[in-house]
């Protein structure tokens, strides 16, 4: 086992020399597929997005978030002093914009873990772990689709409100259920 004065000299060893450099074309290969997949999570994104307002700036930054996260493990790949020195330096970033749906934390969460494995070469597991999050994705929020409830406000100025009106909407409602009505 090594002390903490032994990994530190290790560290400040592995800084001066060449042994850690990352090539060129692993470094564009780890960036490619970061690219590659953070675009694979904003297609699933905006095709699976259930909530009112959809924001292009969300799914761009999908995107980026891979990337970034990648080329910041590459960074501090195998060296202490760097991983310590960028984590001193992003604790004092602060994030101000709330995230109003979970789904989009999740989405956060996914395109940062898709960047983490992109930096370290495992592109099987970027691949497979898309693959899996997407089908996941997608059989859960069919099945959500199909139990999910609806609110439908309907003001009208005559009597007729009940023939005209409830007649066409049981044609394509199972269940439903009048909450209030006005006379």
């Amino acid at each position: 086992m090594d002390s903490t004065a032994e990994i530190f000299k290790k560290s400040f060893i592995a800084l001066s020399q060449d042994g850690l450099q990352i090539g060129f074309l692993e470094i564009s290969i780890n960036i490619l597929v970061a690219f590659l997949a953070g675009l694979f999570i904003q297609y699933v994104y905006r095709r699976y997005y259930q909530g009112v307002l959809y924001q292009r700036s969300f799914s761009i930054a999908l995107v980026m978030v891979a990337i970034i996260t990648c080329l910041i493990l590459m960074t501090i790949r195998g060296n202490l002093i760097l991983s310590l020195g960028l984590v001193g330096a992003l604790s004092i970033v602060r994030f101000r914009t709330p995230i109003k749906d979970t789904l989009d934390l999740a989405f956060l969460y996914w395109s940062i873990s898709v960047g983490i494995s992109s930096a370290v070469g495992f592109y099987n597991l970027t691949a497979l772990g898309c693959l899996l999050i997407s089908v996941a994705l997608y059989f859960m929020s069919h099945r959500a689709t199909k139990d999910a409830s609806f609110l439908l406000v309907v003001r009208t100025s005559g009597e007729e409100v009940g023939s005209n009106i409830l007649a066409p909407i049981s044609d394509f409602v199972h269940r439903w259920e009048i909450t209030s009505q006005v006379a």
